[in-house]
């Protein structure tokens, strides 16, 4: 991944022609915290929130408004992937973009996170089928980069020979919603 300093806005309609990779932070989540407990089998994927923050009532808006939009503004997407925690497959599920995948590669927590950030970088630098666009759907503060996403925000790769490419940040207000 590609650092760059500050925070570049991307602009939506941009996705319009496909070819890019967009990181999704998963919508806002109740307060509290995840327990880290690997005794407890596979926890991160509980709809308990004695064990896992879940998706509050803004989360799910989020992810319904945020799905709506790139569909009225016919932006194309071949694939739907997100982290293994429910609150990003609830998120990826409301969007409504397409059947979403589970990934241990975008798990953190779970699994050796000292792996992740190359983990990650495979979906970062994986071609989208042409003129479509890949969502990834995980969670912030994972990498530096992610730690600038807000819950619904997304970072933009541009995939490439060997590495993506970061082009900037989508906030969930840019995406003109009322």
């Amino acid at each position: 991944m590609s650092v760059v300093q500050g925070h570049p806005k991307f602009d939506p309609n941009r996705l319009k022609q496909g070819g890019y990779v967009l990181y999704f932070r998963h919508g806002s989540a109740e307060v509290g915290k995840d327990i880290k407990d690997n005794s407890k089998d596979h926890w991160w994927q509980s709809t308990d929130p004695s064990l896992t923050r879940q998706l509050d009532d803004k989360g799910t808006r989020q992810a319904l408004s945020i799905g709506s939009a790139m569909r009225e503004e016919h932006i194309p997407v071949d694939e739907v992937l997100c982290s293994e925690f429910r609150r990003t497959e609830d998120t990826a599920f409301l969007m409504g973009l397409g059947r979403p995948q589970r990934s241990s590669d975008l798990t953190p927590l779970a699994y050796d996170d000292s792996t992740l950030p190359d983990r990650i970088e495979k979906h970062l630098n994986h071609e989208p089928a042409p003129g479509n666009n890949t969502i990834l759907v995980a969670h912030g503060h994972v990498t530096e980069l992610f730690g600038e996403l807000d819950e619904g925000d997304a970072a933009v790769f541009d995939p490439g020979a060997g590495k993506s490419e970061f082009v900037g940040f989508i906030d969930y207000e840019d995406w003109n919603l009322q």
